[in-house]
């Protein structure tokens, strides 16, 4: 079984590292010199932050030392107005944005329909325990055996509260708490 994936705040320039995508899209196959340019304004963006964090705090030290508490409410509202949003509004989340591009992966980032293939082929039978076919569903209160298996499309239905059908991906995600990636990848 495959751990989840680690998405632990970058709280320097509010990124949150991405999975790889899963997409057919990559974005250096159509345009060679994009990683250069996702580096470049990287760079750019993050040199922005970082500018506006230092004028933040050498303002703040002004502000504390000259301002009396009326003017200090009105320098911020203008640092906020005039400088901070120039330089840092939207940078985040195009930060955010280009991490991701660059962490597509030439051919398909990491899987494609090959593996979603593979992982809906995994037999729900190890998911979830049926006896002759049937099985109380998991994923509501159910007081009898509501869920059937179909083990020639391995899928299962739920005739009962769900009244869905569900493949393995879909199964693994429920009962692990896990995105579609991580069941995929978990089910090679």
């Amino acid at each position: 079984m495959v751990e989840k994936n680690n998405l632990i705040n970058n709280k320097q320039y509010g990124e949150t590292p991405q999975p790889v995508s899963h997409t057919a899209f990559c974005l250096e196959d159509y345009m060679p010199e994009a990683k250069a340019i996702i580096v470049e304004k990287l760079a750019e963006y993050r040199g922005d932050i970082f500018l506006a964090e230092a004028l933040e705090k050498k303002m703040s030290d002004v502000i504390y030392m000259n301002a009396t508490k009326e003017q200090e409410t009105l320098w911020w509202l203008l640092f906020d107005k005039y400088i901070w949003s120039k330089l840092v509004d939207g940078k985040e989340k195009n930060i955010a944005r280009l991490v991701r591009l660059q962490n597509t992966k030439k051919g398909g980032g990491g899987f494609g329909d090959a593996e979603i293939a593979r992982a809906k082929e995994y037999p729900i039978d190890e998911l979830i325990e049926f006896r002759n076919k049937n099985a109380r569903c998991p994923f509501h209160n159910d007081s009898h055996a509501s869920l059937y298996y179909y083990q020639k499309n391995n899928n299962a239905y739920c005739f009962g509260a769900c009244g869905r059908s569900f493949d393995s991906i879909d199964i693994y995600q429920m009962l692990n708490g896990v995105d579609f990636i991580s069941a995929v990848k978990a089910l090679q």
